[in-house]
Parts: C-alpha cells; structure tokens; sequence
C-alpha cells in the first residue's frame, strides 16, 4: 500500500497538546476498517480518542489527536494530492492556528474557522509574493 509507505517515510509527528491527552484511552493492534483505512492508536468507548494516525485507503495520512473519532486537537494531515495541513482541529476541520502548503508551492499560516482561512493570516505564493 502506497500510504502505507509515505506514512513511514515521513518525520515523527510531535504530539504536545496536553489539552487533548487521554489517559483513561487504551491501545490497541493496529485496526483495518471496513474501507480498507489503518488506524494506529488509542481507542475509548470503541471510538477513536487521544493519540493515532490513520492512513487512508485513498492515499491521505494523518497523525494527531482524536475525540469521538474525529480529528480534534493539534494534528498533522498529509494529502495523497501533495497538501500537507499541520495545525489545530476541532470536529474533524481545521479551527484555530494552523499552516497549509498547497500542491502548487503557495504557503498560508495563520488562522482557520471551520476549513476556512479567517482572520489573521499571512499566504506566500511560489512565487515570492506575499499577502
């Protein structure tokens, strides 16, 4: 499996969000879904919650914490098509700080509300230019 070997090849995602820490979580072997997705982590209630990453079967990697099964928390999300997204989440869109790359070589760092770039915010184009 391709995401498979991209997730092994990439750097350690650092988890330091003490807020979304789950103690009482346990970890379990490594679980395939019913659509082929791995997730490697912790699990409570038979939900995905506090560390783990999940590689997607259609190529999408992400690593970072999880409530109720949804990304939740500082993580990182790698797409199969080239954007990277590492920031905060909160019921499974990117809500606060965070900071994306695009395919095309454009940056953008700063704030997001529900998948949006909202607010404060700086995008560097490939180019050089900045906004």
């Amino acid at each position: 499996m391709k995401a498979y070997a991209r997730w092994e090849n990439q750097t350690a995602f650092v988890y330091n969000d003490t807020e979304n820490e789950c103690d009482s979580c346990e970890y379990r072997q490594v679980n395939r879904d019913m659509k082929g997705n791995i997730y490697l982590g912790q699990w409570s209630e038979n939900k995905y919650n506090g560390r783990g990453t999940m590689i997607y079967s259609f190529g999408d990697l992400y690593s970072g914490y999880w409530t109720d099964s949804q990304w939740s928390g500082h993580g990182r999300l790698i797409s199969f098509d080239g954007r990277f997204f590492e920031g905060q989440w909160k019921a499974g869109k990117r809500q606060g700080h965070g900071r994306t790359s695009y395919e095309n070589g454009d940056v953008y760092e700063g704030n997001w509300v529900s998948n949006m770039r909202n607010g404060f915010g700086r995008l560097r184009y490939a180019d050089g230019r900045t906004y």
